[in-house]
């Protein structure tokens, strides 16, 4: 059996809920051939990544993925580009904003998703699903590249992607998709990665 770190965010700014964190609550512990681990991250630059190797322990899962919200966006977006830069005007949960600052000095300019994507998709609905290459350049594109950029340099072989997922019904915000739907949508992707 595959196994796979699936991480949610805690909420953030003006939400008293996370549509990742909804989701990742929905999902089951297996799917398909992949034993699924899930952990929620807070949404603060640098110990999101702490936190979430800490919980690792020096394991080497098949898989990490994280997911997080994009409210606005009307699918569910697998990532596939991780940038070098936070630039955003939100600050996170403690207040800290990152403007035109890069993760890594030293790094990469952009790292590609290990996940296979196609793959991924080619058993949902495309109306729900699309690939995306823009992660942003908030808390969810930091921990993505971090994770890239660690993974490679230290040659480790889990496969590292990012999910982002719109507005759940809970928010009362057009576009949504149903939080059932979205745990499903994910569920059976990544019941793929264990093909």
């Amino acid at each position: 059996m595959k196994s796979l770190i699936l991480t949610a965010f805690e909420p953030f700014g003006d939400n008293e809920i996370n549509s990742s964190q909804v989701v990742l609550e929905q999902i089951p512990d297996i799917s398909g051939n992949v034993s699924i681990k899930k952990m929620l991250l807070p949404v603060l630059y640098n110990e999101a990544y702490a936190v979430l190797m800490e919980n690792i322990c020096g394991s080497t899962p098949d898989f990490i993925i994280c997911m997080g919200q994009a409210g606005g966006r009307k699918s569910i977006c697998i990532e596939r580009i991780a940038l070098n830069i936070n630039d955003s005007r939100n600050p996170d949960n403690n207040g800290t904003i990152k403007t035109d600052s890069l993760i890594e000095f030293a790094g990469k300019t952009a790292y590609m998703t290990g996940l296979p994507v196609l793959e991924m998709m080619a058993g949902v609905s495309k109306k729900n699903v699309k690939t995306s290459y823009s992660a942003g350049t908030f808390v969810c594109n930091d921990i993505f590249y971090r994770l890239l950029h660690d993974y490679s340099e230290n040659r480790l072989d889990s496969k590292i992607g990012f999910i982002h997922l719109p507005y759940t019904e809970h928010f009362c915000k057009m576009p949504f998709i149903n939080s059932k739907i979205q745990a499903e949508t994910v569920a059976s992707m990544i019941s793929v990665l264990g093909e």
